[in-house]
């Protein structure tokens, strides 16, 4: 049997069609506006975002509202731009996407 709480345990062909419904919603709802490309030749430095005592570290949630993910520079962490910052928003992120789909699933009924 699979253990549907970890993401890494789930295949696509064992999901159902109202777990396949639902991780399409939750991606497909969300909107991000784009006003143009940037060359990143002026970010230099990031600072400030959301406190890392908000944040669980193992799973990137939020402490405060059930649901929500941080990854990346929206989390208050200070770096010069490339190298490491970069390596921390892969895997963040890679930690967010999974908490995240894993908290969606568990989240709909089967």
């Amino acid at each position: 049997a699979l253990d549907h709480t970890k993401p890494t345990e789930l295949r696509w062909a064992d999901l159902s069609k109202i777990h396949l419904t639902a991780l399409a919603n939750a991606l497909t709802d969300l909107h991000l506006p784009f006003d143009g490309k940037d060359t990143n030749k002026d970010e230099f430095v990031t600072a400030g975002g959301v406190s890392l005592s908000q944040v669980d570290i193992r799973t990137m949630a939020s402490k405060v509202q059930p649901g929500l993910f941080f990854a990346g520079e929206l989390l208050d962490i200070d770096a010069v731009t490339g190298g490491f910052n970069f390596q921390h928003c892969w895997t963040s992120g890679h930690i967010a996407g999974s908490e995240a789909a894993a908290f969606v699933l568990s989240s709909s009924s089967p």
